[in-house]
């Protein structure tokens, strides 16, 4: 059924890493730095290409794992690899911050905006997600041996 917990947990994810997209994550001197690309592009850019592509994919795989409420197990697994490229994403998000920051023409005054928390509270649901199909299907499981 489409209605369980953890459809609502993956739309909750889907909703933050869109919202993540929509804003730039810090403020570097006068530079925003955005995953888009937009405020840090040129050929020396941390971010060598747009990282809302990245974004975009773990959107898509929520959205077929909310779909995919008949296959506990391949739904299963497509949200492992969905929380573990969200993982990946925040690491790489860091790590472009992080080599905004250590340049030479940074100041030493960095903002952070709301949305470079969205990421970690998104992975928070992708897991509360898994638990909750990792759960369904070991009651499907008990029901099994019962029979």
């Amino acid at each position: 059924m489409i209605q369980r917990i953890q459809s609502i947990y993956y739309l909750i994810a889907m909703i933050l890493v869109g919202l993540m997209t929509l804003w730039p994550l810090a403020q570097v001197g006068d530079a925003l730095i955005d995953i888009n690309g937009n405020g840090t592009s040129g050929p020396d850019s941390p971010i060598p290409f747009p990282l809302s592509y990245i974004g975009y994919l773990i959107i898509f795989l929520c959205v077929i794992c909310i779909w995919m409420y008949k296959d506990r197990k391949k739904q299963l697994i497509l949200g492992r690899v969905n929380y573990f490229l969200l993982l990946a994403y925040i690491v790489v998000i860091s790590l472009s911050i992080e080599r905004v920051i250590n340049t030479p023409e940074a100041s030493s005054a960095v903002s952070y905006n709301v949305s470079i928390f969205l990421p970690l509270v998104a992975l928070g649901f992708l897991f509360l997600a898994n638990r909750a199909v990792k759960k369904d299907e070991d009651l499907v499981r008990s029901l099994d041996r019962l029979r």
